[in-house]
């Protein structure tokens, strides 16, 4: 129990703005990222805390049984829905859209001409310049339907 603690503190500091992360990343090396998905971790330990102290209550083994396995039914309900669903249909249409959009462009080219793909972005440190989240580069190289050539 003690251990788990100690890691949930540990994990909590890490991640934390301007936490331990922030200091590692000024002292040794500023490549390690993302430390707010350690979140994770302390949810983990948590619940394994959780369920340690529960264990000490003397209650019979087969309703902690029943506690854990309801709360696990509960964090899948909380975690997954319908709405992460794709909509397929609509997400067809724009694909399409897009690849007669780009078929329209290759259409007006000579035959064999290539298309120089200039990147937006500099990856991971600049923000995508559309709204889609991402840059057109990979858009029209993920669309193109006849080009003989394509230079990203």
């Amino acid at each position: 129990m003690d251990a788990l603690g100690l890691l949930t503190i540990f994990a909590v500091l890490l991640g934390t703005v301007g936490g331990l992360g922030s200091i590692f990343n000024l002292l040794v090396t500023p490549w390690i990222r993302g430390y707010n998905r350690i979140s994770i971790f302390i949810a983990f330990f948590s619940l394994a805390a959780l369920l340690l102290l529960l264990d000490r209550i003397p209650l019979k083994r087969l309703f902690l049984w029943g506690l854990a396995a309801g709360l696990v039914v509960l964090g899948i309900y909380d975690q997954t829905s319908t709405g992460m669903i794709p909509r397929y249909r609509s997400l067809k249409r724009e694909y399409e859209n897009d690849a007669a959009f780009v078929r329209e462009i290759e259409d007006g080219l000579p035959a064999h001409s290539r298309i120089w793909q200039i990147p937006e972005m500099v990856y991971p440190e600049d923000e995508p310049f559309t709204a889609w989240g991402t840059s057109i580069t990979s858009w029209v190289t993920f669309t193109r339907a006849r080009c003989t050539g394509v230079s990203a």
